[in-house]
């Protein structure tokens, strides 16, 4: 049986649940990339000199956009499985199983039966799978693959059915909370039933929540409870707040750029807010953008 991962999801799941001869597939990431280069999301990012006067941080809450997030070279050349052979997770973030996982909560105690949806693929293959997911859902929505697939390997490692050991219960590959998957259902307009332990939804819905943490850092914007975000001066920096967002959640960072506005810093640059940030976090954000740098040069390779 040859399994064509320029398919659906849904029709490799088919392929692979079939009864027959294990799956073969090419290892060749440029295929399974190719027209999925994210958009152009703007002109390049005026240089702005880095620590200004603390007298001009009362102007920033107002600012129009200092970045762009431009992802018009966002493709991998290199194979998947090569490429991906990159650091391991920070920290034991996940349980690993294949028996079952705890049920979301309300359902106290209680294990179920999860079937892993990559049952049957190697290891090269269930990556080959989870690229391509990531390239489309990266065209959709204008997130370099590289980054996702790096937030991807520290988050659950490539196991679809992982579920957090911090006791949130984060789901998935890319261990969402179910309240942010389901709020991210809602934004981004997702008609079906939630279901964190399916990889081409939970992708999606990650992939989605990185766009809009970028979004949040790259305006200036309303979080609630008297919490502002402060616009990144670069790109550099947004990406940076984003990753950190994902780890420690957008109001943290953006409590993080207040506390550095207090200390006379420019909370724009993501080097002043990161002493403000939890250590894991500022490690999570060193951890992701090492791998997905690392990703980026074995493209070019």
């Amino acid at each position: 049986m040859r399994v064509d991962f320029l398919a659906s999801f849904a029709q490799v799941q088919k392929l692979v649940s079939a009864k027959t001869a294990q799956a073969q597939t090419s290892s060749d990431f440029s295929s399974i990339l190719e027209s999925s280069k994210a958009p152009n999301l703007g002109q390049p990012v005026e240089i702005i000199k880095e620590n200004p006067p603390t007298a001009s941080l009362v102007k920033l809450a107002t600012e129009q956009p200092r970045a762009r997030y431009d992802q018009s070279n966002a493709q991998l050349l290199v194979p998947l499985p090569q490429a991906l052979n990159l650091k391991a997770p920070v920290g034991e973030q996940v349980k690993e199983t294949s028996v079952g996982v705890k049920t979301p909560s309300g359902i106290g105690g209680r294990f179920v039966k999860i079937e892993d949806p990559f049952a049957g693929l190697d290891k090269s293959e269930k990556k080959a799978v989870v690229g391509r997911l990531v390239s489309m859902a990266g065209a959709e929505y204008g997130i370099n693959p590289a980054l996702s697939l790096s937030v991807i390997k520290a988050e659950s490692n490539f196991n679809p059915i992982a579920v957090s050991s911090d006791g949130f219960e984060s789901k998935g590959l890319m261990q969402l909370l179910d309240s942010t998957g389901k709020d991210m259902m809602a934004r981004l307009g997702v008609e079906q039933n939630y279901t964190p332990f399916d990889p081409e939804q939970n992708i999606e819905l990650g992939v989605g929540y990185l766009k809009r943490l970028h979004d949040l850092f790259q305006t200036s914007s309303e979080l609630g409870g008297n919490l502002r975000t402060v616009a990144a001066a670069n790109s550099s920096s947004l990406e940076k707040l984003a990753v950190a967002a994902y780890n420690a959640g957008e109001g943290r960072v953006a409590s993080a750029q207040q506390r550095a506005i207090k200390a006379g810093k420019d909370p724009a640059f993501y080097e002043n807010v990161e002493r403000y940030l939890p250590e894991i976090t500022r490690e999570y954000v060193k951890h992701v953008l090492s791998n997905r740098n690392e990703l980026i040069e074995l493209s070019k390779g």
